[in-house]
């Protein structure tokens, strides 16, 4: 961690400079002024002692002694330092290690949620295939019943029928064409409606039959067609089932 490793260099930093202010402090150094103050701490223990002047042999031992005391104090304040300086690290090793577990749990957290995200939008597409196919199978039923529905309609009615006038390209020709009909022959074709269906010929292409109905029976179409024939012999008729839809 960024912060960590500063932080340390900082307090290295620091225990050094504690360092050489306490040798300055205690005397340590190569200084004259502090080989003076150290003569005159020397000279002030030997009046203390009672001594009058320079002794034989003691110079040596009591600047040793003087020197072990400073040391023993520097080695205090190093020792104070170094713990304080642990402390101080333990709890940035301590800190670094929450955040580094808190971005793991964070981290951990996104993923568990993006995985339970996912599997809820599979599910949901699931369930919309299947709807999908549920509705498209139920179309299909539903139009299979309505044409079944149609045909058993159908079945049931009793059968109509009609006659089979005339045949032309167009639906304005028909219309045409069946008011010319119900002009030439009048009562008739009076109770009947024009009717037409559309049918492909080989070779010929598509033609609208024009039909008259309804009729209740084949007897009475051919009735019909023999009634119009007589009226007018060229006249073309043939009775049949009744087919197609309404001529508007």
């Amino acid at each position: 961690m960024m912060f960590n490793h500063y932080t340390k260099t900082s307090l290295s930093g620091l225990l050094v400079a504690l360092t050489l202010s306490g040798c300055g402090a205690l005397g340590i150094g190569g200084k004259d002024e502090d080989v003076q103050k150290t003569s005159d701490r020397r000279d002030q223990i030997l009046v203390n002692t009672g001594a009058t002047g320079p002794q034989p042999g003691l110079n040596g031992p009591v600047e040793d002694r003087v020197l072990r005391d400073k040391f023993r104090d520097l080695e205090g304040v190093f020792m104070r330092v170094e713990e304080r300086l642990g402390n101080i690290e333990g709890r940035l090793n301590a800190l670094e290690a929450n955040q580094v577990a808190s971005a793991s749990e964070a981290m951990t957290a996104q993923r568990d949620s993006a995985s339970a995200f996912s599997a809820e939008l599979d599910s949901l597409k699931q369930q919309v295939a299947t709807l999908n196919n549920v509705n498209r199978n139920q179309a299909q039923e539903l139009q299979r019943l309505n044409a079944d529905a149609e045909r058993a309609r159908q079945a049931s009615m009793p059968p109509r029928f009609s006659v089979h006038l005339s045949s032309y390209r167009t639906i304005e020709q028909a219309r045409v064409g069946w008011r010319q009909l119900a002009a030439a022959f009048g009562a008739p074709l009076g109770e009947l409606k024009p009717y037409i269906v559309t049918e492909q010929q080989d070779g010929l292409g598509s033609f609208i039959k024009l039909q008259a109905g309804v009729l209740n029976s084949q007897q009475a179409a051919d009735e019909l067609c023999a009634t119009l024939k007589r009226m007018s012999g060229d006249q073309f008729c043939a009775a049949m089932r009744l087919a197609g839809d309404p001529l508007q």
